[in-house]
Formats: C-alpha cells, sequence, structure tokens
C-alpha cells in the first residue's frame, strides 16, 4: 500500500503536472512528471474506461502499479509529482515485467538513485 503522504489526488495538481510536466514512455507505461519542491515524491495513477471497459479490469492494474511505486518508493528521488498510466502492452505483462520497465524510465528520468 503506497502512504497517503506519496499519493497525488487533488485535481489541480494533476492538472499542473499535465501543462508543466515532461513526458517519458517505454513500451508499457507512459510517465509524466514535475518537480513539486516538498520533501517527498507523489505519485498519480490514470487508467481510463477506454483502456479497461470494466472497474474490476481497472483496479487490478492501478493496484499492480501501486504495488511497484510502493517497492521503489525509497529509492525515489523526493521532490516531484509523477503521474503513471499504462499502455495497452500492460494489460498481459507479468508484475516482474511492468517492475523492471517502471524502474527503467525513472532511471532514464533521473528519479531514482541507483
Amino acid at each position: 500500500m503506497l502512504p497517503k503522504i506519496n499519493c497525488l489526488k487533488a485535481d489541480k495538481d494533476f492538472k499542473k503536472v499535465f501543462n508543466d510536466g515532461k513526458t517519458s514512455e517505454s513500451n508499457l507505461i507512459k510517465i509524466r512528471f514535475l518537480k513539486n519542491f516538498k520533501k517527498h515524491s507523489r505519485f498519480g495513477f490514470v487508467v481510463s474506461n477506454a483502456f479497461a471497459p470494466k472497474a474490476v479490469s481497472r483496479n487490478l492494474i492501478k493496484r499492480r502499479l501501486r504495488a511497484v511505486a510502493h517497492f521503489l518508493l525509497k529509492n525515489i528521488k523526493p521532490g516531484f509529482d509523477i503521474i503513471v498510466w499504462p499502455k495497452p502492452a500492460l494489460k498481459k505483462s507479468a508484475y516482474q515485467a511492468i517492475l523492471n520497465n517502471f524502474k527503467n524510465i525513472l532511471i532514464n528520468n533521473a528519479l531514482l538513485f541507483i
């Protein structure tokens, strides 16, 4: 479970990241991130109805992404808002593939301590 302090909830925060943030993507996920000048990083997850029509599927994907973020949380640099949304290939991917993909995208953008 991702701690509440590390969750991006407010609509204004999402809009700020979408409008001003940098985008990066891999074959499984896409992220948009922006410096937030806080002592911790926050994550937001977006899974649309178009991606998975059933709520059960959307929630499963969000749970997997949250678990990956929680696992990497201690190594993520503080002070960033990060929005994550999946690509269609993620539906059939295993947890380990998602973890490796997420880790690589964070390393490529200097958001993760190595």
